[in-house]
């Protein structure tokens, strides 16, 4: 994820069109018009400043001008509790004007999956870091389910209808 303005503006660009491309504008205005997307920060490099800037501006920006303000898609991050640089970059950008709505927050106790899922441990999960944003998620193992499937579970102290759920897409209902 580290990179220049321009490479994340280009990523936002291409992710705006390929949602756009999935789910008719119409229904997304639909659905509240407002959505949360994303960016998953994992590996090496971490990211940086520039390449935030770019994707987070222009996913909301290019959102509102391919649907005619009728959809306004919202940057989100997704990383690591120990990733001290991706948050760092997240409150300097706050600082600078450029949002985050929200971060999801991988952090394990162990390596391995359990049945049980733990008890919402904020102090446990939150980074050093203060954060611009509501952690919403935390994913709490990975790899499950021979490694096809990670766990997760939302913040219990949001407003799960508004916080969150409200700003997923979900996809239209098929025929069965």
């Amino acid at each position: 994820m580290g990179g220049t303005e321009a490479e994340g503006a280009t990523d936002a660009r291409a992710c705006v069109d390929d949602i756009l491309a999935s789910f008719p504008i119409e229904y997304l205005a639909r659905q509240g018009g407002e959505f949360f997307v994303f960016l998953d920060v994992e590996n090496s490099p971490a990211l940086s400043e520039a390449y935030y800037t770019g994707w987070a501006e222009t996913l909301r920006i290019y959102s509102r001008e391919r649907s005619e303000n009728a959809v306004s898609l919202l940057p989100c991050v997704y990383a690591a509790q120990s990733n001290q640089a991706t948050w760092t970059v997240l409150s300097r950008t706050h600082e600078a004007g450029i949002p985050c709505y929200g971060v999801w927050v991988a952090h394990y106790h162990s390596t391995e999956c359990s049945a049980q899922r733990p008890q919402w441990e904020g102090e446990f999960l939150t980074p050093e870091i203060k954060l611009p944003c509501p952690i919403l998620i935390w994913q709490y193992a990975e790899n499950c389910v021979n490694g096809q499937v990670d766990l997760s579970q939302v913040n219990p102290n949001i407003n799960l209808d508004n916080d969150l759920l409200a700003k997923l897409i979900l996809p239209p209902p098929t025929e069965i």
